[in-house]
């Protein structure tokens, strides 16, 4: 086990639903996870997790879903989230 992610998923009170895979040239990854952690109904429940090269920040999120959550999301990253960095 290398990733924080392998650990969590030996866990049997967890379970992987979705993964957000984005694709660029440029170094987003903190600018990223800054911003997933603002949208509504996502929190970070284990400060740190998955940012070990990113002190202060997580990049490990729990979603309280709603009908439609993954789509606005998605939505979202695709439309704002250049504008918002």
């Amino acid at each position: 086990m290398h990733w924080h992610v392998d650990y969590l998923l030996e866990a049997p009170a967890v379970s992987l639903s979705h993964a957000l895979l984005v694709y660029t040239s440029r170094p987003l990854e903190r600018a990223f996870a800054a911003w997933v952690q603002r949208r509504p109904n996502i929190t970070a429940p284990v400060p740190g997790a998955g940012a070990s090269d990113a002190p202060g920040q997580t990049h490990l999120f729990a979603v309280a879903p709603y009908p439609g959550w993954w789509a606005d999301l998605g939505s979202a990253a695709a439309r704002r989230f250049a504008q918002e960095l």
